[in-house]
């Protein structure tokens, strides 16, 4: 029989991975016993163990997808754990980070080359935003273990739907020991182990500079390298939002700043400090906040999981509604994340159910049937519950979630005010290749 370079033949080196592949369904008791039977002579092998060996052989060539000696399994299914708004990127448990060729439900999946380790991944497409300007920063960033981000592009054609390419990610210079990192729209903010915040990417309410720009085609400078923020605490949390970012101090404090002159996004009371351009409020009537997102409104999801929010909205057709001065929402369940976008705030609970509570005004679907919501409340969805987490986002009308056994799911809505479905009623669960 053929030997390789090691002195195995093919068959041995079937029986040095056959209880590799097949341990999950059976255990194999005996693979040493098979190997030296097959090294010793014919008169001194036992039919029976011939037998076992040659199952176990057959067993391994028809089932198993190999490569010889290899520890982990081809044909292994990787799991999510933390997707971006729109699944335009996903993380999964191996550190690798996979994006999408199309928004079909096979999506094939392909590997951001450049990126092993990752621990966190952040951001969105700009669309309409990248298209209008002569140069575009990056869509998407990640955090690595070590405390370094990276970050790449991509390019889709008909309206980036299908035939999406990608950029290899690129380290990011000028930045260590990093421990946050948020991005939106090409905004870029990360924060390291000092509690001092950096960013580049777009200007965008003016949340690295404090420039105020025009909304109907604003020409925002792009900032090309990190710029640290003169933020006058030290923090442990850090968000893009609109029309402000937020940050939360270590002794949970939130501060939020860009876009000056949107008066009905801000609180009423705050304690303001100006450095430079930049004008920095910390929030008045607010318990200890763990993490906070804005899209008009802002929430702020306390330290006890209680949700607090702030800010008036209004609508054609509607009165404004909200306050300028923070309030806790009553009705949502203990919560561990937030997100929110243009009518719809949604809770994923500790127990992973999921909450939401639509703004007055919106005309929403559940599924079925269309109807204005009229108040503001929390309500819980039913049919969703597992959850570990889930996005809602107006940039790319989707919705995308990982549920408590790592599969990862999409949808598009085109109403204002996201709708969410039943996992049955997903693209989904999404390949992650291998």
């Amino acid at each position: 029989m053929a030997r390789s370079g090691n002195g195995m033949t093919c068959v041995e080196r079937a029986l040095t991975t056959v209880p590799r592949c097949i341990v999950r369904h059976r255990p194999v008791d005996r693979p040493g016993a098979l190997l030296r039977m097959l090294r010793s002579r014919p008169s001194e092998r036992p039919p029976s163990l011939f037998a076992s060996a040659l199952s176990l052989v057959l067993f391994s060539l028809m089932f198993c997808d190999h490569t010889w000696g290899a520890v982990q399994l081809g044909s292994q299914r990787h799991h999510a754990v933390a997707i971006t708004p729109g699944a335009e990127a996903v993380l999964r448990e191996d550190g690798r980070v996979v994006a999408f060729k199309n928004t079909a439900k096979d999506g094939a999946p392909v590997l951001i080359e450049g990126l092993t380790d990752v621990v966190a991944i952040s951001g969105v497409s700009p669309g309409m935003l990248d298209a209008s300007q002569p140069e575009s920063p990056a869509s998407w960033i990640a955090l690595r273990r070590n405390g370094d981000v990276y970050q790449w592009k991509g390019t889709c054609a008909e309206d980036g739907y299908v035939d999406c390419k990608y950029t290899r990610a690129s380290k990011v210079a000028g930045l260590s020991n990093i421990t946050t990192i948020s991005s939106s729209r090409g905004a870029h903010l990360a924060l390291d182990r000092n509690g001092q915040v950096w960013g580049w990417g777009w200007d965008i309410d003016g949340l690295l500079t404090g420039a105020v720009y025009p909304f109907v085609k604003p020409q925002l400078a792009l900032v090309k390298r990190p710029i640290r923020l003169p933020i006058p605490q030290e923090l442990r949390f850090v968000a893009v939002g609109f029309p402000h970012a937020i940050g939360i101090d270590r002794a949970g404090g939130v501060w939020i700043w860009g876009r000056p002159d949107r008066f009905d996004a801000q609180p009423e009371k705050s304690q303001s400090i100006s450095a430079g351009q930049l004008t920095f409020r910390k929030v008045d009537g607010l318990p200890p906040a763990r993490s906070a997102v804005a899209f008009g409104r802002t929430y702020v999801l306390a330290e006890t999981g209680e949700v607090w929010s702030w800010g008036i909205t209004s609508y054609n057709r509607h009165e404004s509604f909200g306050r300028r001065q923070p309030d806790k929402m009553d009705g949502a369940c203990p919560t561990k994340a937030l997100s929110v976008t243009a009518g719809t705030v949604v809770a994923v609970c500790l127990d992973g159910t999921v909450y939401r509570a639509l703004w007055p005004g919106v005309e929403t679907t559940d599924c079925c049937q269309a109807r204005i919501v009229t108040e503001e409340r929390w309500e819980r969805v039913p049919f969703l519950s597992g959850i570990n987490q889930l996005h809602v986002s107006n940039a790319t009308f989707d919705v995308s979630l990982v549920d408590n056994s790592g599969d990862a799911y999409r949808d598009a809505f085109e109403t204002f005010g996201a709708v969410l479905k039943p996992l049955t009623s997903l693209q989904g669960p999404l390949g992650l290749g291998r």
